[in-house]
């Protein structure tokens, strides 16, 4: 049982993390839910749902929204520092 509940806890850490970036990201890039929905063809009520951190959603429905606002998936599912500790390691 204490796996289910570590990776219980850990969807939920990502799925806070995503709502997060996702409402940042969007406002980042000047756009509104509608806009956001328009560029990418995920429904505006997904994408405040998974703003809200309440979306179970699809690895396509991610990378659309991913290829609308013009970044990388992991953009989404990490933190700015986790990102720059990645975009570092990477230099």
């Amino acid at each position: 049982m204490k796996i289910k509940e570590e990776t219980d806890a850990y969807v939920e850490e990502r799925s806070a993390i995503l709502a997060e970036s996702l409402a940042r990201l969007r406002t980042e890039a000047g756009l509104s839910v509608a806009e956001l929905s328009w560029k990418s063809g995920v429904s505006a009520s997904t994408i405040r749902r998974i703003e809200k951190g309440d979306a179970n959603l699809r690895v396509t429905t991610l990378f659309d929204i991913a290829t609308a606002l013009g970044v990388n998936t992991g953009r989404l599912v990490s933190t700015k520092e986790e990102w720059g500790e990645h975009m570092s390691e990477k230099s």
